[in-house]
């Protein structure tokens, strides 16, 4: 037979074990999950105690207070799972108010001496509390997508099976309810013991991970700030050198995103297109022309047009900006914004039929994101004034694109064009110059 109440001390040493840790570790002041699951770990260690040291100790101190104890835990755990899903979550007031009713009736059945009306309401509160932890656990689970939750409200309800079954099992081997040494007894006990043991270990355990997440989730936020006042920079770069405007920057931005979007919706390229990489194509569109701040005054801001030789120069505009753009994001991964804007600064004058440069790359070895907004900046090209034109109207625009369909343009692309002329010709009226 099992010496139930070296057990009992054990796993109470166990629990204040868990809620030291718990203590040492606690850092924010309104962290109230801890707070509970901390109270509820020194009130079932105390409870532990109290069953151990019968018949050292009185009945009302060694049952009664121990029983009102290790209820209360499962409910200071149970609100100590809902604030870790939800820092606002209400606490259990309907539990304190039953446990407080339990513990009337339970003081009442001692006094008297009905030892089996007083094991009933022993039984059925810790095995309420129990169920009443797991729902909570469930909530928990629910909220942070925890596998450790989920399992931790299986634990909870088998601790409650287990105080249930200890009912019927005490009559059908004639068993004392509590610390009786009997076989039956002290297996199911162990159970009950297990099954808190290694709540608390999964309690330190998401713990833990949402520490290292939140962790995470810091860092992302200091990369994902350091990215942004880098784009901030080279995008102010490539404006302080550009002769085009602001207004040029969110036109071409957001006829590169409808555009995007469009070509999903059509059923093209489904697995390239998803959200993250629409909104890199956004971010990483003003940066198409940032090669320009390599090109000399004299011919970046020539009132005429262009010769040959000049345009010979205008055109390195796009290896220059693949150059600037590759020294300021080394080692980026391919999905990163500097890596999309590297091949739209690199690849947005190249056309589909070859004819484009700087590489003459024809087709799908375009990539797709530079054929977008080579497109886009044909369409702004051609909607703006410049000194040597004037702006075309959406219709004159919208024509000449169709119409290098296949030539200049990916057949798709322009496809998608068709489909959000409206939205073109719209935000070119909203952002206009």
């Amino acid at each position: 037979m099992l010496d139930i109440e070296t057990l009992l001390i054990l796993v109470a040493t166990l629990t204040i074990f868990v809620a030291v840790m718990l203590a040492a570790t606690y850092r924010k002041k309104n962290d109230r999950s801890a707070v509970y699951w901390i109270f509820g770990c020194l009130a079932l260690a105390v409870g532990l105690f109290l069953v151990a040291a019968r018949p050292i100790v009185s009945d009302w101190l060694g049952y009664a207070v121990a029983v009102i104890l290790v209820t209360g835990s499962n409910l200071l755990f149970g609100n100590s799972l809902c604030y870790l899903a939800d820092r606002d979550a209400p606490r259990d007031r309907l539990g304190e108010v039953a446990l407080g009713i339990f513990s009337l009736v339970y003081c009442v059945a001692q006094y008297l001496g009905l030892h089996e009306v007083q094991h009933f309401m022993a039984l059925v509160a810790m095995a309420a509390a129990a169920l009443w932890a797991a729902f909570a656990a469930r909530f928990a689970a629910t909220r942070l997508k925890s596998k450790q939750l989920v399992v931790m409200q299986y634990l909870f309800i088998g601790s409650a099976v287990a105080w249930i079954v200890r009912l019927p099992a005490a009559y059908l081997f004639d068993f004392r309810i509590m610390n009786d040494p009997a076989l039956v007894n002290s297996v199911i006990l162990l159970a009950s013991l297990a099954f808190g043991v290694l709540r608390n270990l999964l309690y330190l355990m998401v713990r833990i991970s949402l520490a290292y997440e939140t962790s995470l989730d810091r860092a992302r936020t200091r990369q994902e700030h350091t990215r942004l006042q880098m784009l901030a920079s080279l995008n102010a770069l490539a404006l302080a050198r550009d002769n085009e405007t602001g207004n040029h920057i969110m036109r071409t931005q957001h006829y590169a995103r409808r555009t995007a979007l469009r070509l999903r919706k059509l059923g093209h390229f489904k697995g390239e297109l998803d959200d993250r990489k629409v909104s890199l194509i956004f971010d990483a569109a003003p940066l198409h022309d940032i090669g320009k701040v390599g090109i000399p005054d004299q011919i970046l801001h020539k009132p005429g047009p262009l010769d040959e030789a000049e345009w010979a120069i205008m055109r390195t505009h796009t290896t220059i900006g693949e150059s600037v753009l590759k020294a300021a994001g080394a080692d980026v991964p391919v999905d990163d914004v500097i890596s999309v804007a590297i091949r739209i600064a690199g690849c947005h004058h190249e056309k589909w039929d070859g004819s484009g440069y700087p590489r003459g790359l024809s087709g799908e070895s375009i990539p797709l994101e530079a054929r977008i907004m080579s497109l886009v900046d044909m369409y702004d090209a051609l909607r703006s004034v410049r000194p040597y034109k004037r702006d075309w109207s959406h219709a004159e625009a919208a024509a000449e694109i169709i119409r290098r369909k296949g030539q200049f343009f990916d057949p798709k692309v322009v496809e998608a064009f068709e489909a959000e002329q409206d939205a073109f010709a719209r935000m070119a009226r909203e952002y206009r110059d």
